[in-house]
């Protein structure tokens, strides 16, 4: 019932419980196949033969897989903007947000983050449906699904396709629909090695307290320059060339060249 971290996405947290039993699953991991779960016991005891409920966190499943759907399309649009030698170089999928690393030889320009941004919530807005598909592999390299070069595979695998837009190999949970992401916002992007960039972005609840953040401070802002939000800009314009013309009044009077 727990995804095990895989593939750059994070495990799954939540409780096992049965009448007599409580624990908090704090990680999962996956050697050999075997899932691993650590745990910590919060009520009763557990002995090998008893049965118990997983309960996954959903909220921060849901929020994860929000994360795991965008960047496929994020993969996508990346290679529509900028060419088709953009290939994933490592991902980190969370509940808080996505980083995606990629090949390309130079920095992304505003207007280019700016399209990718927008490519992306246009998918989103279509509310294209989100499918999964086991299939041989052979199979799923004629239908051009993407596969990661340094990933292992088996002679079957599972298919993610968002409609017609983005098909990878992937193992990760996902949305039923893209229109369940929300939006997403690119808030960096940045060189990390030599021909490879990183993007972070934010989707759903996620951008919700990323404009949180950012109305408390402008609301700070506004309240110490005495002056509306909507003219925050004005204001500190008006001050920068007033503080100008107070360092050039300073510079030329003549006590202040005196001491200088």
């Amino acid at each position: 019932s727990f995804y095990a971290e895989s593939g750059g996405q994070i495990y799954d947290t939540g409780v096992m419980e049965n009448d007599g039993f409580s624990a908090d699953v704090t990680e999962v991991t996956k050697n050999h196949n075997v899932f691993i779960h650590k745990v910590k016991v919060t009520k009763g005891t557990v002995k090998k033969g008893d049965t118990v409920i997983c309960k996954p966190d959903v909220p921060l499943r849901n929020m994860t897989a929000a994360n795991h759907t965008a960047t496929h399309l994020l993969h996508q649009a990346l290679k529509d903007v900028l060419g088709d030698h953009v290939k994933q170089a490592g991902s980190a999928v969370t509940s808080d947000g996505l980083r995606f690393d990629f090949n390309h030889f130079q920095a992304m320009t505003g207007e280019e983050i700016a399209e990718v941004e927008a490519i992306v919530n246009d998918k989103i807005s279509r509310f294209i449906d989100v499918t999964t598909k086991v299939m041989a592999i052979d199979d799923a390299m004629k239908e051009g699904a993407t596969a990661l070069f340094d990933e292992k595979y088996g002679d079957m695998v599972r298919i993610v396709s968002i409609g017609d837009y983005s098909k990878e190999f992937c193992g990760g949970t996902h949305l039923q629909n893209a229109g369940q992401v929300g939006a997403v916002k690119i808030i960096s992007e940045t060189g990390i090695a030599a021909g490879v960039r990183r993007i972070e972005a934010i989707t759903g609840i996620g951008l919700y307290d990323y404009i949180a953040e950012d109305d408390a401070l402008i609301s700070e802002v506004s309240e110490k320059l005495k002056t509306p939000a909507a003219n925050i800009v004005n204001r500190v314009s008006a001050l920068t060339e007033e503080v100008k013309a107070l360092k050039k009044e300073l510079e030329e009077h003549p006590e202040y060249r005196r001491y200088e």
